[in-house]
C-alpha cells in the first residue's frame, strides 16, 4: 500500500497537456460570453436568479463547450451520468468542474460523494494510484462574473495544496502559465510504529 506524495502543478500540467489546457480555457471564454448573452437577453431575471441557478448554468456552458472539444481524444474518458460530470485523463487523472473562491476554496455543498472525491491522502494499492483535480473558475463575487480559468488539487475537501490559474501563452507555445499556491508540509508518520501498536492491541 503506497501512501501518495503531492503531485506539483507543473508535473499535473504537464500530464495533462496544453491541447487540453487549451481546450478548457477555450470552454471557459465561451462559458463566459454565453453567461453575457443571457444578461443582455433579459437583465431583470437575474436578480431573481437563486445563486445555485447561476452557478449550475455556468457549470452546464462549460462542460457542453468542453467536452465538444474534446470527445473525440482517446485519452479521455467523459462520465456523464446525474449528478456525476467527470472527465478522466489517461490513468490515474479525474477532473470534475467546481467554481472557485479567491482563497482557492470549492463552492460545493460538502456532500460524502464530494468529501470523498478530494480525499487525495489516502493510501492506494500499486497501479491504482488516483489524483483527483478540481478544474473550474474563479468567481467574482462582488461583479457576480467569471473571472480566470483555475486548476486546484486539495489534500482534502476545502484543504488547498496549490491552485493553477490558466492562461493562453501563444508566444511560448506551450497552452499556459501558472502560479502554485503556498504547499503545506505533511506531518512525518511511522507507519512501523502503528503497525507495532496493532499487534500489540492485537495480542493482548
Amino acid at each position: 500500500m503506497n501512501y501518495p506524495d503531492f503531485p506539483t502543478s507543473k508535473k499535473i500540467l504537464d500530464r495533462l497537456g496544453p491541447e487540453f489546457v487549451n481546450a478548457y480555457i477555450k470552454a471557459v471564454d465561451a462559458a463566459r460570453e454565453d453567461y453575457k448573452s443571457l444578461q443582455t437577453w433579459q437583465p431583470d431575471w437575474l436578480p431573481s436568479y437563486a445563486k445555485r441557478t447561476i452557478a449550475c448554468f455556468i457549470h452546464d456552458r462549460i462542460w457542453y463547450h468542453l467536452c465538444s472539444q474534446i470527445a473525440e481524444s482517446e485519452q479521455t474518458t467523459i462520465t456523464d451520468k446525474d449528478p456525476t460530470r467527470e472527465i478522466r485523463i489517461g490513468l490515474g487523472l479525474r477532473l470534475r468542474i467546481k467554481r472557485h473562491t479567491y482563497d482557492d476554496k470549492i463552492s460545493n455543498v460538502p456532500t460524502q460523494t464530494v468529501i470523498d472525491y478530494f480525499e487525495n491522502a489516502m493510501p492506494t494499492f500499486d497501479g491504482m494510484e488516483e489524483v483527483c483535480l478540481a478544474l473550474g473558475y474563479y468567481w467574482i463575487k462582488d461583479q457576480h462574473a467569471i473571472g480566470e480559468p483555475a486548476l486546484s488539487f486539495h489534500n482534502r475537501f476545502n484543504e488547498p495544496v496549490w491552485s493553477v490559474k490558466l492562461k493562453t501563452d501563444e508566444e511560448a507555445s506551450v497552452g499556459y502559465v501558472s502560479w502554485p499556491g503556498e504547499v503545506p508540509e505533511l506531518p512525518d508518520m511511522d507507519i512501523n510504529s502503528i503497525v507495532a501498536e496493532f499487534k500489540e492491541e492485537k495480542e493482548s
